[in-house]
């Protein structure tokens, strides 16, 4: 198996273990390897998902589960400094 890794263009959700479904290989920016089941995906945040499933319709239309697996918490400590108490 070789090293599944890239970049998403979308923005991974913020709780661990949410899916998002993806219908678009264009949404991958890739590093190594291809978006299969283990492909490992960054956004621009450093959200950090996982490909927990990879199917095609019968048209051959890839679907791509990708299930958020860590934070980037910088991202969220930020925020939370910017508000007002």
């Amino acid at each position: 198996m070789s090293n599944n890794v890239g970049w998403i263009t979308e923005k991974l959700p913020r709780t661990i273990g949410e899916e998002i479904t993806i219908t678009s290989p264009d949404k991958f920016d890739i590093i190594s390897g291809e978006p299969d089941v283990g492909f490992i995906v960054y956004d621009d945040d450093g959200t950090i998902g996982i490909c927990s499933q990879f199917t095609r319709d019968e048209s051959g239309n890839p679907s791509y589960k990708i299930k958020t697996t860590s934070l980037n918490t910088e991202i969220d400590i930020q925020d939370i400094l910017s508000k007002n108490y």
